[in-house]
């Protein structure tokens, strides 16, 4: 059986240190909202979702490589975007040097080498039902969506740029950040998806 809900992040390439992370504002204007759409998808206040998956598709040291935070067994991600960041940094440290303190990986994080689409054709086969969140003035919402679906969004992707013979249904909270588009679909997808009504305005 699929995990319910599972979140995908096609996300920028990641090249920062701890100092930058505190002290960069200017590295971070871009990045740093897919870093906070870590603990945005994973906590409602200071309340931890367990039962959701997020992979994070990027770029290490010129690489693709997915990694993945898995909710069951995650440790150490509190509701910070310096939380996210700090788990990010032991990502890039492990795929640098695997076997050095900084580099060894903590409960539910992984670390795979892999693009978005080696991810998704493994995806694709278990039974998943696709939504794609994307980011344009226009909101689009679907009628509902069944209580029993094992879910599966996708953020960051241009509007064609996934198969277009995958089922996929595609989803638009308006023109808003990939942080902020990840809290709404949390709620109104993953929350309420039992008789959802899309009364949402923003």
């Amino acid at each position: 059986m699929p995990t319910t809900n599972v979140i995908v992040v096609k996300a920028l390439p990641l090249d920062f240190s701890k100092n930058d992370l505190y002290k960069n504002q200017e590295k971070f204007k871009q990045l740093g909202k897919y870093i906070k759409s870590i603990p945005d998808a994973f906590f409602l206040s200071n309340n931890f979702r367990s039962d959701r998956i997020v992979h994070f598709c990027t770029m290490i040291s010129n690489k693709p490589y997915i990694v993945t935070f898995y909710g069951p067994e995650l440790k150490y991600l509190g509701p910070s975007f310096f939380s996210a960041g700090h788990l990010l940094l032991r990502a890039q440290s492990h795929v640098k040097n695997p076997s050095s303190k900084e580099g060894k990986l903590t409960p539910g994080l992984r670390v795979k080498k892999g693009t978005f689409k080696s991810l998704l054709e493994e995806r694709y086969k278990e039974g998943f039902s696709w939504y794609q969140i994307v980011q344009r003035k226009e909101k689009l919402f679907p009628k509902k969506i069944e209580k029993n679906q094992s879910i599966l969004l996708l953020f960051g992707f241009e509007p064609n740029e996934l198969d277009s013979s995958a089922n996929i249904t595609k989803i638009s909270f308006g023109d808003i950040d990939i942080d902020e588009q990840i809290i709404l679909a949390n709620f109104y997808i993953f929350d309420k998806k039992s008789d959802l009504k899309w009364n949402y305005k923003k």
